[in-house]
């Protein structure tokens, strides 16, 4: 394909003298485009894996809700145990 600006999705894209051309004005030769695919694959793995480590970031700060009325019978509990303790 010889000077052809893409439309569609690819609006913004063109062919200049055998190189693919992006909207910011990247020129890609065929050399550059055949590590496209495996540029494609590795931003894919690491959306994937960092997708993962967020996914068990939140799960490990689950908040654990309790009440007020638990958390006094617990210190009066504690406090009882230390006054056993010392006497």
């Amino acid at each position: 394909m010889k000077d052809r600006n893409l439309t569609g999705p690819w609006a913004g894209f063109s062919f200049e003298a055998g190189f693919l051309v992006t909207p910011e004005g990247r020129r890609f030769d065929p050399v550059d485009l055949r590590w496209l695919s495996l540029t494609c694959n590795l931003a894919q793995e690491w959306r994937l894996m960092m997708d993962e480590a967020a996914q068990e970031a939140a799960e490990s700060r689950s908040a654990v809700v309790t009440t007020l009325r638990s958390r006094l019978a617990h210190r009066r509990r504690l406090s009882c145990a230390r006054r056993v303790q010392r006497g």
